[in-house]
């Protein structure tokens, strides 16, 4: 149990540097921001989206009209979708957890790129398709 309440401590400890030299550096909108396009950029990347971090930050603050040299119009709209789900559940945060909270955020995060993917796929509707 000893060992527990150790990692407990270093990771309240690294939590209060981390807050101290990074959150508290921001403005609340600007630290919204900054995780939004982390959030998108990372997500997506999983996914095998090729935007970098900065790729992302421009798209997020220059929209549809910048998409980099080799970058594809697919993975820009990934990014809008994700941008659009996180906003949907930053707004969100007095609802309950439930399906339809699910289904709705599902619809947003796949909506110009499901259809594209699989045909017939409905956006926050359940399947089984793979």
């Amino acid at each position: 149990m000893n060992h527990y309440k150790k990692q407990i401590d270093s990771y309240e400890s690294t939590l209060i540097e981390y807050r101290s030299f990074i959150v508290d550096k921001f403005n609340p909108q600007d630290f919204i921001e900054y995780n939004e396009i982390l959030f998108a950029a990372y997500s997506c990347a999983i996914e095998g989206n090729s935007f970098s971090v900065n790729d992302t930050r421009e798209l997020k603050e220059q929209g549809l009209s910048m998409i980099p040299h080799g970058k594809t119009l697919y993975e820009a709209f990934e990014i809008l979708d994700h941008f659009r789900a996180y906003e949907y559940l930053l707004n969100s945060l007095d609802k309950p957890l439930s399906e339809d909270l699910l289904k709705h955020t599902h619809k947003l995060l796949t909506e110009h790129t499901l259809p594209y993917r699989i045909k017939d796929a409905i956006p926050g509707e359940v399947t089984n398709i793979l």
